[in-house]
């Protein structure tokens, strides 16, 4: 198992940032890494469904999630689901906490790795395109 622990903070508030995380606008910023589609109906909540296919270091993992736990403009969980043999499961955790400036949003992502030694290449790609990502979130929302 391992763990990924990336944060930002973005002047802008925790409503704010949390509508624009839980919007069709937020695949944008990650179509470099994994493609998202939502596959529900509706605005994102609690039981929605999303399917990601991964476009770089995890070309050809798919994944169907789904929203386990969510809390509007604190916290959403999805629980990710290896949709064939190339991706593995994993569980995302997203918190958005008021600070002085506006947000603190940390992603937390705990994922299953097949072996050993892909722990820490998983480990650094993760980390890099999660950071990429909340520095496109932070750039979008404050300019």
């Amino acid at each position: 198992m391992g763990k990924a622990i990336n944060s930002i903070e973005i002047e802008a508030s925790p409503e704010k940032v949390f509508d624009f995380a839980v919007s069709d606008k937020m695949f944008d910023l990650t179509k470099e890494w994994v493609e998202g589609k939502l596959t529900s109906d509706g605005p994102v909540g609690l039981g929605s469904t999303v399917h990601f296919s991964g476009v770089k270091f995890d070309k050809g993992g798919e994944w169907n999630a789904v929203v386990t736990e969510f809390t509007k403009d604190k916290s959403m969980t999805m629980s990710l689901k290896g949709a064939n043999r190339r991706s593995n499961d994993q569980t995302n955790y997203y918190v958005f906490e008021p600070t002085s400036k506006g947000t603190k949003l940390t992603i937390t992502m705990d994922y299953k790795v097949n072996r050993l030694l892909d722990v820490l290449f998983v480990h650094r790609m993760i980390d890099k395109e999660n950071m990429g990502m909340l520095e496109k979130l932070k750039k979008t929302l404050e300019s």
